[in-house]
């Protein structure tokens, strides 16, 4: 509404009122001829977005409605009322300045926008809005309300009004809840455009999934070690215990071999060879079978070991 306002009420009748808003470059907007309407005058563009208050004129208020705004009319008009005696007087004139805005509304989602990042990764954000009026100034804050310099604003006009895109570029250490918002300094309105969520991930954080899967993945770790440790000690106890014992290993069990019988003294060379030959094969059958038995039981301890902390 554009404000017209005597400080007195008229002290005549309104068949004596004229009342003329155009502007600066006398386009006709509205007019009041002692009693009538005078549409005829008026500018194309105007006709049928203005009125005046008719129950108001005798007060003195001659304010203007102006409806279906847009950017063009924006502009600076004038307020003129006359008085006919014998000839029309004017007795009032104002300039009234219109400003026009439009406002900026959000082009992205408006859910939180989440992301997962690494440690001292750079993170670009985005904010965009269009067609607004006039020019915006855009803010970018963390949880705190802090205000964060965005690297980079780009206005764009097209028909008079403007479209914004905004870029911030962070190097993220910590968790993050970000915010961009478009003021609109003429309608008084600070718009939120877009929010993020931004959660790092390190080894201080792990969600509860990777923290499991990361103590397992230890524990695996140690428990192979011992099985290598435990079958290296048990092949060197083999070792020690084989050099005084005349036995050898059967299925795990020490077996003791009969002393020389005369008839064995006897016995051919090449019988003696054969002999020779399968006692240091069942030797090594009895070391393998120790080592297996020794690896199985390591192993079923390690299966139990995981079964543990899955359950945990």
């Amino acid at each position: 509404m554009l404000r017209c306002i005597m400080a007195q009420p008229l002290n005549f009748p309104l068949d004596h009122l004229r009342v003329y808003w155009q502007t600066l470059d006398n386009k006709v907007v509205h007019t009041f001829l002692c009693g009538d309407n005078g549409k005829m005058y008026e500018a194309l563009e105007y006709q049928g977005r203005s009125q005046l208050f008719w129950d108001k004129l005798q007060e003195g208020n001659f304010s203007l409605l102006l409806s279906n705004l847009s950017l063009s009319d924006n502009q600076i008009y004038k307020c003129i009322v006359m008085k006919n005696e014998t000839k029309f007087i004017v007795i009032h004139e104002e300039l009234i300045t219109l400003n026009v805005g439009a406002s900026y509304r959000p082009s992205d989602p408006s859910d939180p926008e989440v992301n997962e990042v690494e440690s001292g990764e750079e993170v670009t954000f985005t904010c965009s809005s269009s067609n607004g009026y006039p020019e915006p100034k855009v803010h970018w804050t963390d949880a705190t309300h802090n205000g964060l310099p965005a690297t980079s604003v780009t206005l764009h006009k097209n028909m008079g009004q403007y479209s914004v895109f905004s870029i911030l570029k962070l190097n993220v250490t910590t968790d993050l809840n970000l915010s961009c918002s478009i003021e609109n300094q003429l309608l008084q309105e600070n718009i939120t455009i877009r929010q993020f969520m931004v959660k790092v991930r390190n080894n201080g954080s792990l969600s509860i999934p990777d923290k499991q899967r990361h103590d397992l993945t230890q524990a695996t770790i140690s428990i192979s070690c011992v099985v290598i440790l435990v079958a290296f000690v048990g092949f060197a106890f083999w070792l020690y215990k084989r050099k005084p014992s005349s036995g050898f290993y059967n299925e795990g069990t020490l077996m003791r071999t009969s002393p020389p019988t005369p008839e064995s003294t006897h016995t051919p060379p090449q019988r003696r060879e054969k002999e020779k030959r399968k006692k240091k094969m069942k030797e090594k059958k009895g070391y393998y079978c120790l080592i297996a038995k020794i690896v199985i039981d390591v192993m079923s301890i390690q299966h139990e070991v995981l079964k543990f902390l899955i359950f945990l």
